[in-house]
């Protein structure tokens, strides 16, 4: 097999928050970085030459193809969800098969969970079509956890949601908290993808931290680091059917906990940082 050094890598989906942390992280120039406007075509009538053909021309066999190309809001429009998240990794698997190309996915550790939407139930899908292909194919897809970077998260996530509420100082209701999560800066993630690809694995993988937390101790800590834990009100929702009340992932071999920033520290720093002089 080729070393990281000898590959090329190629990326879909540059623009966001992981995207954008791969870009930096292997200083992806312009020129491999294939836009939405091109890979947003690709379906399942898209023919080997067609995809081939819009790829950046390397040798095909040291190519690693990033596909960065998730929605995971799952609000969003279903279509969309379905054709980034599942049917533009299904072309590439195809059009690559047989190939040295590398393709590498990104999911969720939803996958192992029965929490139901659009966005979860595209990536199952995909990971349900990677188990089963038909063909030799050369693909690592990975399973994350959620993922903040610098900037405000995204107001449909966790954080964002918390991040408006310290932000707007409003009342703040949620479930009693158990749920499990881990919480990754996803340039540790990135730096993490790039060291496990050369490692020997199967190819569909986690990459945990052995940090599992219930959300309420996030949220608690975030709310008392800014004076607010009398707006933050436990219990006042149902916690989601299915989802992870009891799993705490271990440590992704290969991996180590200081290659991992501690949540409970980063994201109140992460919020002051946003917010400003009034918090500092």
């Amino acid at each position: 097999m080729l070393s990281n050094l000898d590959r090329v890598p190629v990326l879909l989906g540059a623009t966001g928050l992981l995207g954008r942390s791969i870009k930096a992280s292997l200083s992806v120039p312009e020129d491999r970085v294939v836009s939405r406007e091109i890979y947003s075509t690709w379906n399942a009538t898209s023919s080997r030459a067609q995809i081939l053909g819009q790829l950046p021309e390397y040798d095909l066999n040291r190519l690693d193809i990033f596909v960065a190309t998730g929605i995971t809001n799952p609000n969003s429009d279903p279509d969309l969800i379905w054709k980034l998240n599942f049917h533009v990794p299904r072309s590439l698997f195809n059009a690559t098969k047989d190939s040295g190309a590398r393709v590498i996915t990104f999911g969720t550790i939803h996958e192992f969970f029965t929490v139901e939407n659009e966005y979860f139930a595209s990536k199952r899908a995909l990971v349900e079509y990677l188990q089963n292909f038909s063909g030799s194919i050369n693909s690592r897809h990975f399973q994350l956890h959620t993922l903040y970077d610098n900037n405000p998260p995204s107001d449909f996530m966790f954080l964002g949601q918390m991040y408006r509420a310290i932000k707007e100082s409003l009342e703040f209701n949620m479930s009693d908290g158990t749920q499990l999560r881990e919480f990754h800066h996803v340039d540790d993630v990135t730096r993490s993808v790039i060291k496990l690809l050369n490692k020997p694995s199967g190819n569909i993988q986690d990459i945990s931290a052995g940090i599992g937390m219930p959300i309420r101790d996030l949220a608690i800590e975030v709310f008392s680091t800014f004076g607010l834990k009398s707006k933050l009100h436990l219990g006042v929702y149902p916690a989601p059917a299915g989802d992870n009340f009891d799993r705490v992932f271990r440590m992704t071999e290969g991996l180590k906990s200081n290659e991992f920033r501690d949540p409970l520290i980063e994201i109140p720093i992460l919020f002051k940082r946003l917010l400003g002089e009034r918090w500092m």
